[in-house]
């Protein structure tokens, strides 16, 4: 299914009758797309007529695919640095140059567009549905720009006898505006149909050097939200760019480290990481290399090249290959899924999106 918010909430695809993509609740569709409808979203349902997906990486030209079509030019218009994973994923395929947007709206058939709210767009398998914005922190008292932490979550509709999921958390890198999805969280979407739930939330920027930990707010919430989601409680997270090494940093928080986080509602839960993927930006360096043991989390470390040139992070070349080395050093080289990718520049590595999605499965399913 696709799920898609006109202004305030947004749109959503649902996905039907495909074989080989977990189904975890036991809701109909019926159910999950007129609760959708009820909360102000646009359902648009894509039917499979019992195709199967064996390949993750052919899926993921079917979900950028949906985007082409329902999303307009926020995300067929890349930036140059998206021109290869442009080319591998078919972009925007035999759909180029249509947008469902364009069609007439429901409440004004002289409208010439749907008005779409291009921060709450979906691509959700059957038997998911979505919560938009939801605040999990207001008012911090150190935050500059962003004083509320939001998060979107994708999880299977709540239904007795669901199956539980582990989950994957994004976290956004940046603290302006509503947008926490954008045209690399696409490459997420594919969780979702190997038997995950997703999250993506914001960022709250700090006053001074007093540190927020964002993402362990998100990861506590989450915890004491297990049963309302259908999670298992093992959770992966995902950044890109600026936001790497400060999201690296709290998925290897360790359990006794004092934290804004321990005050909240859900300040007593755990923010137990088991793996995490940041692709593109810093990961802090030898002295958080150090403290690497038996329990800390996996993690995806990706070589990607930019501009023709190859480097990790603006001023970083080479630190995940340091990485590398330092978890070998700590005998957890097994923990490490590294991998070079010459095709990558700013972006979640899809080019090796099999085995990512495999290293996943072995840490948290």
């Amino acid at each position: 299914m696709f799920a898609w918010q006109l202004k305030k909430p947004g749109f959503s695809r649902r996905i039907r009758f495909l074989k080989g993509a977990p189904r975890p609740s036991k809701a109909t569709d019926r159910s999950i797309i007129e609760d959708l409808i009820k909360n102000n979203f646009l359902v648009v349902t894509v039917d499979f007529a019992g195709g199967r997906v064996t390949d993750h990486l052919e899926w993921q030209k079917d979900v950028n695919g949906l985007f082409c079509v329902f999303c307009g030019k926020w995300h067929t218009e890349q930036p140059w640095f998206h021109r290869n994973r442009k080319d591998l994923l078919q972009y925007p395929g035999p759909n180029k140059g249509t947008s469902l947007t364009s069609f007439p709206h429901p409440e004004n058939s002289s409208a010439k567009t749907v008005p779409v709210n291009k921060a709450g767009i979906y691509v959700i398998p059957s038997g998911y549905t979505v919560e938009p914005h939801l605040v999990l922190k207001e008012n911090f008292k150190n935050a500059s720009q962003r004083k509320t932490l939001f998060m979107d979550v994708v999880y299977p509709m709540p239904s007795p006898g669901n199956t539980k999921v582990p989950l994957l958390l994004e976290t956004s890198s940046t603290a302006r505006g509503e947008y926490v999805v954008n045209a690399n969280t696409t490459i997420l979407y594919s969780w979702l149909f190997n038997g995950y739930a997703f999250a993506s939330m914001s960022y709250a920027r700090p006053d001074g050097k007093k540190p927020i930990h964002p993402l362990v707010h998100g990861l506590r919430y989450l915890q004491s939200q297990k049963d309302r989601f259908s999670l298992t409680g093992k959770f992966g997270t995902a950044v890109i760019s600026k936001s790497s090494g400060r999201s690296y940093d709290d998925s290897n928080l360790k359990e006794n480290q004092k934290t804004n986080a321990d005050q909240e509602p859900y300040g007593a839960e755990t923010s137990r990481v088991e793996v995490c993927m940041p692709a593109v930006g810093a990961l802090g360096g030898p002295e958080d290399w150090k403290t690497l043991n038996k329990s800390s989390p996996a993690a995806v470390l990706s070589w990607y090249q930019l501009n023709g040139k190859h480097r990790v992070g603006s001023e970083n070349a080479g630190i995940y290959g340091k990485a590398r080395d330092a978890y070998e050093a700590a005998g957890i080289g097994d923990k490490v899924l590294y991998l070079v990718s010459p095709l990558a520049e700013h972006e979640y590595d899809v080019y090796h999106l099999n085995e990512i999605m495999a290293f996943f499965d072995k840490h948290c399913k």
